[in-house]
């Protein structure tokens, strides 16, 4: 077993799973035949496509050929593996009040802009434990095929689109209104959607074009030309094209009812997904929690089409197996041994099981060990199935690292979404982070479970806060006021993550007070939430944060050249607090009581001049309770002898709110503050 131990280190580097990039290695993609294989083979579907499939316009003469073979696969998954997912959209009415999915408990971010909006938060799942009965599911599957064959042709139009591509960078997009002429910029406006929703011929529903990118059939049909019609590259442009029409499919099964719209035309959750994506959902529950991608970037793609490099399984992160978000994602690479059998018809002739084991890589769905992961399983690397690699899921938008999302997205953890730094290890999120919806069936026969507790009143919470600020006041030494203002000041000037280590629990929990916090209640153990194990060494580019009052950090993309260890010492905030701390003390020592009046009025003066040195100090308030258990604000404390126009009581979000005004940062943020990692050190010996 690893020995842990404390030490203080300069660069704190995150060794926790999906912490750690790693490359793709060309040997590995050859060994695990990912590419570079010289496999032939004759692509020989054959049946009838699905009518949901069929309505294609505008696509030229030497398309209709390239475009065959891929729309019946499609059409083969579609009706073995991805029924029950579209199931759950029209099970009930997923726009309904009573609808579960709307229920506040299911959804971990406040959504202000759609708080009186129908739409709903989460799509409920199904089928899932308990199991549903048999003649039950045979039901909804019935009633989902007779939507998708009649009903649900008559909405949906195909197009093959020469200009997605290079502008926008999109293999398919799902268009909320007849495409027409319009030109791209024109395309899925508010306005526009309201106005052909009001011309829709369909009560209740409205026309969709969903387009798919020309650079698809263009590439097929050149290979075609070159004679490689059943080489590798081949097969694996055809796979990606049947990937980007099951896509599209998860989006417009959604966009299909004119009560989706709303302003930032945000999709909903689906089941335990933690990602607001539902394309990818559906693409993710056909090959069991993961999603083909190519091995190219986007920026190589654009100048050469081509997926000579192969492609891969991209892990979907989901609240059944996860509780984190990588810095990494895990990537596995897809055989194409495996494509080759999926355009094979004899592979095809058997049971609905048989099937399913075709579809999905047995590697790496179901209860897998890779599944269940955020980092990467190499021992498959080993075994010559799949090579791997972990990709960033983040970037710089030219002054901060920022997740990966799409516009309007969110991820459902909120501590996953907007600012992350790369050199710290991530929390944890407890159990009752997400809360997914049940279905009415599943609510009767599931165990009981609490709800979420309400959001607390400003009057409770201050009531609640009284014992814990009496608590910590009775408990710690006078030095604390010293210690916790000099926190305090730090978390506003510099703007920290979270409160310095250094303090004890009970001034924790007293700083935490005075700033409009709910109480951290100090625990014996390591919270979950704070991780603290940190390397000594880090494959990755170690990123150091921005510093009041230090040295620049070098733009993102840029090399970071190690400084000297004296040099960084008299940058960090513990080395200058103890700096200044030392210097005040010897001004305090120098205040003798034998000093005159002058003398001392002089030396108090000098020490009040130390004692600011390391920055502008703001005083917080100090809260007591009242009479009747309510927290009053002191307006001696605050700066400036500040009042509340109520006779000096204040609630305590007022408090966060000022405070946030007072930093220059939103609410969110300030949350975030205070949850984010704390900055201990822990090595690996």
């Amino acid at each position: 077993m690893a020995s842990w131990a404390v030490r203080e280190t300069f660069h704190r580097v995150a060794t926790q799973p999906g912490s750690a990039a790693k490359r793709w290695d060309k040997d590995e993609l050859v060994r695990c035949r990912a590419t570079g294989t010289e496999v032939t083979a004759e692509i020989n579907l054959e049946g009838r496509a699905h009518p949901v499939f069929t309505d294609w316009i505008g696509v030229k003469p030497e398309f209709h050929e390239e475009l065959e073979q891929p729309i019946l696969l499609a059409s083969k998954i579609l009706e073995a593996a991805g029924l029950p997912w579209l199931s759950d959209f029209l099970i009930d009415d997923i726009f309904d009040e009573d609808y579960p999915g709307r229920e506040r408990s299911s959804f971990s971010i406040p959504v202000f802009a759609q708080r009186d909006s129908i739409t709903p938060h989460s799509i409920v799942r199904h089928h899932r434990d308990p199991p549903v009965p048999r003649a039950r599911r045979e039901k909804w599957m019935r009633s989902t095929r007779e939507v998708l064959r009649n009903d649900f042709p008559k909405l949906v139009q195909w197009q093959v689109d020469e200009d997605i591509f290079h502008e926008r960078g999109w293999n398919g997009y799902t268009c909320r209104h007849p495409r027409g002429n319009l030109p791209l910029s024109e395309v899925d406006k508010y306005e526009t959607i309201e106005e052909f929703d009001n011309l829709s011929l369909h009560e209740g529903s409205r026309n969709l074009t969903i387009l798919i990118t020309a650079e698809y059939p263009a590439r097929l049909a050149e290979l075609r030309r070159e004679g490689k019609a059943q080489g590798e590259e081949y097969l694996i442009t055809a796979f990606m094209l049947t990937v980007t029409i099951l896509h599209e499919l998860g989006h417009a099964i959604y966009w299909r009812d004119r009560r989706s719209l709303t302003r930032d035309l945000r999709e909903p959750f689906y089941g335990g997904d933690l990602e607001m994506e539902l394309g990818n959902s559906f693409i993710a529950a056909i090959f069991g929690g993961w999603i083909p991608v190519p091995i190219s970037p986007l920026s190589r793609l654009r100048k050469d089409f081509s997926f000579v490099d192969g492609v891969a399984w991209r892990q979907v992160l989901n609240w059944d197996h996860h509780r984190m978000r990588p810095k990494y994602r895990a990537h596995y690479s897809i055989p194409v041994d495996y494509i080759a059998s999926l355009f094979t018809e004899a592979n095809w002739s058997m049971t609905l099981d048989g099937a399913m084991a075709l579809i999905r890589p047995q590697s790496l769905a179901g209860d897998s060990i890779a599944m269940r992961t955020v980092g990467l399983y190499t021992t498959l690397t080993q075994e010559n199935k799949h090579a791997t690699a972990a990709i960033a899921d983040f970037h710089c938008d030219g002054h901060d690292w920022i997740w990966n999302r799409r516009p309007g997205a969110w991820f459902r953890i909120p501590q996953f979404d907007g600012c992350v730094y790369p050199e710290l290890e991530l929390p944890t999120a407890g159990e009752g982070a997400i809360w997914e919806p049940l279905s009415r069936e599943q609510r009767e026969t599931a165990p009981t479970r609490d709800p979420p507790p309400p959001p607390p009143s400003p009057s409770s919470a201050a009531e609640e806060n009284t014992i814990e600020l009496e608590a910590a006041r009775t408990s710690v030494s006078p030095m604390v006021d010293e210690i916790e203002t000099t926190a305090l000041r730090d978390m506003r000037v510099r703007g920290g993550d979270g409160l310095p280590s250094s303090l004890s629990s009970a001034s924790k929990t007293r700083a935490a007070v005075d700033v409009g916090v709910m109480p951290v209640m100090p625990s014996p153990r390591k919270s979950e939430y704070s991780p603290r194990k940190f390397a000594l060494v880090n494959p990755a580019a170690k990123i150091p944060r921005p510093l009041s009052g230090g040295p620049p950090v070098p733009k993102c993309g840029m090399g970071v050249s190690k400084p000297r260890k004296r040099d960084r010492a008299k940058t960090l905030p513990l080395a200058r607090d103890r700096a200044v701390g030392a210097q005040g003390k010897r001004a305090r020592e120098s205040l003798s009581p034998s000093s005159s009046p002058s003398q001392t009025q002089e030396q108090a003066q000098q020490y009040q001049r130390v004692k600011y040195a390391g920055g502008p100090r703001l005083s917080s308030p100090r809260m007591e309770p009242d009479k009747r258990g309510r927290v009053v604000i002191d307006e001696c404390a605050r700066p400036g002898g500040c009042r509340d126009s109520r006779g000096g009581e204040i609630s305590v979000d007022e408090l966060k709110k000022r405070l946030s005004q007072l930093i220059g940062i939103s609410l969110t943020e300030l949350e975030k503050l205070f949850d984010g990692p704390q900055y201990n050190s822990v090595g690996v010996e």
